[in-house]
């Protein structure tokens, strides 16, 4: 988001994530303190959204323009080179082979 309203975004990456609003996640937490049973797990989260749904809304928001999706294939060839040079050079990938699988 804050690279999107700097104007560093120069395109959308596939993929999306799980979206949750954190005062539902504290609200879940403290409902599984007091109600949930030992040894029990529980997902807190919300509805997928993709990159694209997510910089579309901000670009609602805020009339900067959205910038264009990266093709899938595009994507995964950017980030082998990224982590392949980071390995070589000791640094560190600004993404990873695994965000797109």
């Amino acid at each position: 988001m804050r690279d999107f309203l700097e104007g560093k975004l120069s395109g959308i990456p596939p993929g999306g994530m799980n979206a949750v609003d954190a005062r539902d996640v504290a609200a879940g937490m403290i409902r599984a303190a007091e109600q949930g049973r030992r040894g029990e797990r529980y997902i807190l989260g919300g509805p997928f959204v993709t990159v694209a749904e997510v910089v579309a809304a901000l670009a609602h928001l805020t009339g900067h323009p959205a910038p264009r999706g990266i093709p899938y294939p595009v994507a995964l060839a950017y980030a082998t080179i990224s982590q392949t040079w980071a390995r070589f050079t000791g640094g560190e990938t600004l993404v990873t082979i695994e965000a797109f699988a």
